[in-house]
């Protein structure tokens, strides 16, 4: 009967999980995507502007026309001690969850300390390319033919999310990735050691200059392959070739300035009641000529043979780094043409050369004025809350403008933003914060409830199914939009009748919710990954990688806690959701557990454990990050 009432309760779950969902998710192309293929603007039935569609086709605020919002210097000054509450949800804002060790050291070092101590950390080790080499040499030892693949590219994002000293800066890294998106989903994928140096390149500029990244970005062979600018080839009047114009809209559409044109506070600039452009055909022509002549590093650089295809024709010598090394230029296949993009020309040349135009068009790009509301509200929205106000997006883009497009600086002003760090004002809030996207709300329960790996790798496996896994995996998004747009809206809902953005609700619908109940109940009981294929295993058993203490550990904590059913569903809400959990919820999981009375522990404390997490995880109140 103690079961037969567990699995009503956890059923009654997931039908609340799922009516959530039909108030307002979805899957498919963003209405932004949608507006946009239909030529949809911005505007009314009778023209004048519609706020709520603008924000549905732009993804920013409401338009304010006749001035911006101040950039208050307001900063947030701590005062007093740190309590339990606000050092868990800063964590839960800056790292993959927190965890007790955490939580106490924050609280001992304040904000400001923690954040610079952070900073500080050096790049993890191994580096990603080091971690897939060491996995593609233990394939082949293993059976001659095997290779390494998609998941030993990512089962290093995992394990540096999971136990990973430098939380913040793989927290970062994860926003770029879902900013300057490669997906291993595409035809590149077969090069799975660039994938692994794309990785490490995020990491390395994560708290770096802006302009550096894009270079590293747009000269990476993964992004070269990913939108067509590698080996892509100056203009040819007799045959009609023009260039690839792929890299050239998306750098501009997604990677810097956006659509339109912001205010400094994120807001659209407007005109005649439309929100102004930021570019048009002829600027993505213009600059589309910038990125001709870029190709594979190559031993042989004047063989034409190592810019189309990477290998020379004579001898098929090639560099076994090219797909981890940028990119270089080969000024014979750059055009020469005047290059007019975004209201600045570059001259024609009489000599083509590809850096020359490079530097300019990028030098370009990263001072232009949307960068900085542009990046910053989208950094906001991973981090903290999906609609930031516009004085928020305007302190944060002060604050990176002021440091010359330095990362570190515009995350420090990101976090310790008063609308960030104001717990009260945010919990009293029906507008902010965020729904937790699949991949942290697994590394928050592997965090907060002692998650184990057997080999230390953390071989989490496969997880972007949407009827059994997460929907989510890192680099494994659908398309160069990411798994969603910072401007989606979920149609139907509530957020949207408020006007309100859910970019994480792109990724619900009725399969990936069901989806996800699944996932959790598997990993939960049974760990997580595949078997490893090197080792012992467990006294001679080989059982899944990841794991949580309580699973495999009879004199676990947590086991002694689940006698307790207040007190495991206590810690569960401090670990987990920052002391947020309802008193409703609060009663409804003591009930669940209290009602699991088999009378050998070994049974009773692992089953109340399991069932107070899978209730938890799949709660509203847990979804949503506040």
């Amino acid at each position: 009967m103690a079961e037969q009432r567990s699995f009503r309760q956890w059923w009654a779950v997931l039908l609340t999980c799922a009516a959530l969902q039909a108030c307002g998710g979805g899957s498919g192309a963003s209405p932004a995507d949608a507006a946009t293929a239909a030529g949809t603007s911005a505007t009314s039935g009778d023209g004048g502007t519609d706020p709520a569609r603008l924000r549905l086709v732009t993804g920013v605020t409401s338009p304010t026309v006749t001035g911006t919002s101040s950039p208050s210097p307001t900063r947030w000054v701590q005062m007093g001690p740190i309590s339990d509450q606000d050092a868990a949800r800063f964590l839960t804002q800056a790292t993959f969850g927190p965890t007790p060790t955490d939580v106490a050291h924050l609280k001992a070092v304040g904000f400001d300390a923690w954040v610079s101590e952070q900073l500080a950390k050096p790049l993890p080790s191994p580096s990603h390319v080091a971690y897939f080499d060491m996995r593609n040499a233990e394939w082949m030892a293993y059976n001659p033919t095997g290779r390494a693949g998609p998941m030993d590219i990512t089962d290093p994002v995992w394990r540096n999310a999971i136990a990973g000293d430098d939380q913040l800066r793989q927290r970062v890294a994860l926003a770029l990735s879902e900013i300057f998106v490669v997906s291993l989903m595409d035809t590149c994928n077969p090069h799975g050691r660039g994938y692994a140096a794309y990785l490490d390149m995020l990491e390395r500029n994560a708290f770096g200059n802006f302009r550096q990244l894009l270079q590293d970005v747009t000269l990476h062979p993964i992004m070269g392959c990913f939108l067509s600018h590698v080996a892509n080839q100056k203009d040819d009047p007799v045959t009609g070739r023009v260039p690839d114009e792929n890299f050239a809209r998306e750098v501009m559409q997604l990677f810097s300035i956006g659509l339109y044109q912001l205010n400094p506070d994120g807001t659209a600039v407007m005109s005649a009641g439309q929100p102004v452009p930021t570019y048009g055909p002829s600027d993505i022509a213009g600059l589309a000529r910038v990125f001709t002549g870029f190709s594979w590093n190559c031993p042989l650089p004047y063989d034409d043979g190592c810019f189309v295809r990477g290998s020379s024709w004579a001898g098929m010598q090639s560099d076994p780094d090219m797909w981890i090394k940028p990119m270089v230029a080969y000024d014979r296949f750059h055009s020469p043409l005047a290059k007019t993009f975004l209201g600045k020309t570059f001259p024609a040349q009489d000599a083509a050369n590809a850096w020359a135009s490079l530097r300019f068009a990028l030098d370009t790009l990263a001072t232009h004025a949307n960068v900085g509301p542009f990046l910053g509200r989208q950094l906001i929205q991973r981090l903290v809350t999906s609609n930031p106000s516009p004085a928020y997006v305007a302190r944060v883009a002060q604050a990176f403008k002021s440091s010359g497009g330095n990362l570190g600086t515009a995350v420090q002003a990101v976090l310790m933003d008063p609308e960030a760090r104001n717990t009260a004002a945010a919990l009293a809030s029906d507008s902010f914060g965020k729904v937790r996207e699949p991949i942290l709300r697994m590394t928050a329960v592997l965090r907060a409830v002692d998650g184990r790996s057997m080999t230390g790798r953390f071989t989490v496996g496969w997880t972007p199914d949407a009827d059994r896994g997460l929907n989510q995996a890192p680099l494994m998004a659908p398309s160069v939009f990411n798994f969603f747009r910072p401007g989606y809206v979920a149609a139907g809902s509530l957020s949207a009748a408020r006007g309100l953005v859910a970019p994480e609700l792109q990724i619900a619908n009725e399969t990936s919710v069901a989806g996800y109940a699944n996932f959790v109940g598997g990993m939960l009981i049974n760990g997580l990954g595949p078997v490893p294929n090197f080792g012992a295993g467990l006294n001679g058993v080989k059982l899944p990688d990841v794991y949580l203490d309580f699973q495999r550990n009879a004199t676990s904590s947590w086991r002694t806690l689940a006698d307790d059913p207040a007190a495991l569903v206590e810690a569960l809400n401090q670990r987990l959701m920052y002391g947020t959990m309802s008193a409703s919820l609060r009663q409804d999981l003591v009930s669940v557990v209290s009602n699991i009375t088999d009378p050998h522990p070994e049974i009773r404390q692992p089953d109340r454990i399991v069932k107070a997490l899978l209730v938890t995880l799949t709660s509203p109140e847990f979804l949503v990050q506040r």
